[in-house]
């Protein structure tokens, strides 16, 4: 359980706690200092279907039928 802390009072903080403290940082960290970067849209454009070339050459923009 976390409780909060007054001023003075003793703080007695249990190993799996803290560590669960020090995840939250460097998840919240690694969420907040990319937001510089544009980011991905939660709904991809429309028209637009991404297709995996599975053979052993370069192909054309419109092959796909």
């Amino acid at each position: 359980m976390l409780n909060k802390v007054k001023s003075g009072d003793p703080l007695k903080i249990p190993a799996a706690t803290f560590n669960t403290f020090i995840d939250a940082a460097r998840d919240f960290r690694a969420r907040t200092q990319n937001r510089a970067q544009k980011p991905e849209p939660a709904v991809r454009q429309s028209g637009i279907v991404l297709v995996r070339n599975t053979t052993a050459v370069d192909l054309l923009q419109d092959p796909v039928t």
